[in-house]
């Protein structure tokens, strides 16, 4: 729950950043609405859920891979 929060927190802290994955438009979505249940849900997960949402966090983080790198030099 923790993070979920944080997360989201995180997304509306800099929503300029997050455009191209929150905008429902945009192929990079299907990443971040992967973790709807996760992040908005009232419920636990589901623990067949679970490999998905894992795999939507990695595929944001790669999603961000060279924003990141360039930003370090």
């Amino acid at each position: 729950m923790f993070w979920s929060l944080g997360f989201l927190a995180a997304t509306r802290l800099a929503p300029r950043a997050w455009k191209s994955v929150t905008n429902l438009d945009k192929p990079e979505h299907a990443a971040f609405q992967t973790l709807d249940p996760m992040l908005f849900g009232t419920e636990a997960i589901a623990e067949a859920d679970v490999p998905a949402q894992a795999k939507a966090i990695l595929d944001l983080r790669e999603h961000f891979k060279v924003r990141r790198h360039r930003s370090m030099r």
